[in-house]
């Protein structure tokens, strides 16, 4: 049988007359159907089976018959969920051809499919059937979103009759369901909402506000649920790093207020400003997609400065703004548990200052990266605006107080508290009541110490800050292991090692650093261990205890 044979029966079959009243209608012609749906199928698998169909006009004949399969199908008492599976195939036919083909694409937008398929969604949504209908229900859904994210490639046009008619009641509707299974419908809502939205600052900002922000919000929750967001991670790099949306979008995903300042007075947060699992995710995908083109080289890093600065990571509008971020979740901050979780933590305010460092964290290596490429000889880079910017906006914005800060906030390391506190008992001095802040996170301290490190990798402006804050020491305290920040103790070398870098002020302080004698710790003691100074290195080492004799011990 041939394609237009095929077409011309399904054609007949929907145009064939039964009782409106008992919509009765014959098994076997069903059974019929789906077998000409599925030779079909197969035939629009490939470009010149699409290209065929197109000739023959099947996308408009294929529309018209749908809405006699939404009362045959979605309205009819039926017996079991499988009566679905014409209206499904039809709908999976449609997807194909639309899928590349120009032609068909045009065709499903002047033979109002768009309008077509939203019918099909909502009388989907106003279903009330069995729960036993939910798979194939979702399997509409999802058919039905693929075949719209395939018809936005026919361009601008299609693309607002599709935003138009479902954003965005039909779009939030359909992410705030919860009898289907979320992973299919997730995905092809994604692809559909990117499709969309790609480069187009309008669409993007209507996602950022009102009902917008509930729609966005709405797939970020359900992606902290299910393992599924690819399209998500596209549309938040449009939204967050390609355009400086951020600002806007995140405080819109709760009812939370970002207060922007440069100085370092924290705002202060009433008690029931908290932030979401929204506002978290969001925050974690823009961490992964930092991740990625840290991994990737960012692009053009081939020794131009001006590429350097067209190749910067994020929108300059929004750097800011995630120091404020860390500034008003530092509120938040209080440990949940000992010892602290990875991220994510399961608690939203955590997990928000967690990966909002981390973002900073990593925006200050791209900072170092694109330095080495544009200045590779030079032991200080150029701070200019007109050159690298990442640095110049984060420290404008008071990045490296707020790090300084929080540092100070913590303490020393453990380990470095429990030497002083052994110190404090030989000396008589009263035992301080308890040690360091606890992290909030695992890796926080080491986080902190590591922006800044890459902050003050060739910039003088940064070195003299920390000095001139007092805390040089500090970050030289932090040159240990603690088993709640892993590598601490290699990020504080990398800080140390750059704060002198060139610097002959912080070079002298350094060195002007009184050294008072090696210091064993309680650890070392039970291992029968002692800490003393090598005579010709100069050096610390370790050392047996002298054991008392068995003479000695008789006696």
């Amino acid at each position: 049988m041939s394609e237009r044979d095929d077409l011309s029966a399904v054609l007949e079959w929907a145009s064939s007359g039964f009782d409106l009243h008992s919509l009765r209608f014959d098994l076997n012609q069903e059974r019929q159907l789906v077998l000409t749906l599925e030779r079909l199928i197969d035939v629009s698998r490939s470009e010149h089976g699409r290209c065929t169909l197109s000739l023959l006009r099947a996308v408009p004949l294929l529309i018209s018959v749908i809405p006699q399969f939404l009362v045959r199908f979605v309205r009819s008492d039926f017996e079991g969920p499988e009566n679905l599976r014409p209206l499904l195939w039809l709908l999976k036919l449609l997807r194909n051809l639309c899928a590349g083909e120009a032609a068909n694409q045009d065709a499903f937008l002047e033979s109002e499919g768009i309008e077509a398929v939203e019918i099909v969604a909502q009388n989907i949504i106003s279903s009330k059937k069995d729960v036993v209908l939910d798979d194939w229900m979702t399997d509409i859904i999802q058919m039905s979103l693929q075949l719209l994210g395939n018809a936005c490639g026919g361009g601008e046009l299609h693309k607002d009759a599709i935003w138009s008619r479902f954003f965005p009641t039909t779009f939030l509707t359909l992410a705030l369901m919860r009898h289907v299974r979320q992973e299919k419908v997730l995905e092809p809502l994604g692809m559909v909402l990117y499709s969309c939205c790609r480069e187009n600052k309008d669409r993007l900002m209507d996602l950022c506000h009102g009902n917008g922000a509930a729609l966005f919000g709405a797939c970020l929750r359900m992606t902290s649920e299910i393992d599924a967001g690819g399209w998500l991670h596209l549309l938040v790099s449009q939204i967050c790093l390609q355009q400086p949306f951020l600002p806007i979008l995140f405080p819109n995903l709760a009812a939370i207020s970002i207060t922007e300042t440069s100085d370092i007075d924290y705002p202060k947060i009433g008690a029931r400003e908290k932030y979401c699992v929204e506002q978290a995710v969001l925050l974690e995908f823009l961490c992964s997609l930092l991740c990625e083109k840290l991994e990737n080289g960012w692009g053009k890093l081939d020794g131009h400065a001006e590429e350097c600065v067209q190749n910067m990571p994020m929108h300059a509008k929004s750097l800011g703004f995630i120091v404020c971020i860390i500034k008003n979740a530092s509120v938040f901050s209080n440990p949940g548990c000992t010892p602290p979780r990875k991220l994510p933590t399961g608690i939203p305010s955590i997990d928000v200052l967690g990966y909002a460092i981390n973002i900073i964290r990593i925006l200050t290596t791209w900072e170092c990266d694109a330095a080495k490429v544009s200045h590779p000889s030079s032991n200080h880079r150029c701070c200019g605006r007109k050159n690298l910017s990442v640095m110049d906006e984060l420290t404008t914005h008071g990045i490296i107080e707020l790090c300084l800060f929080l540092l100070q906030e913590l303490g020393p390391p453990v380990l470095v508290q429990r030497e002083t506190q052994e110190e404090d008992k030989i000396e008589g001095i009263a035992e301080s009541s308890s040690l360091s802040v606890r992290n909030p996170y695992e890796g926080y301290r080491r986080d902190i110490v590591a922006i800044i490190g890459n902050a003050a990798y060739r910039n003088r402006a940064v070195q003299d800050q920390v000095r001139q804050k007092g805390c040089l020491f500090l970050v030289l305290q932090q040159c240990v292991v603690d088993k709640e920040n892993p590598f601490l103790r290699e990020w504080a070398l990398w800080a140390v090692r750059n704060l002198m870098e060139g610097n002959a002020m912080n070079q002298k302080e350094l060195a002007d650093i009184k050294f008072l004698g090696p210091s064993t710790s309680q650890e070392f003691v039970q291992m029968g261990l002692k800490v003393e100074m090598d005579p010709v290195t100069a050096r610390p080492r370790l050392s047996n205890v002298l054991p008392y004799s068995i003479d000695e011990e008789s006696k």
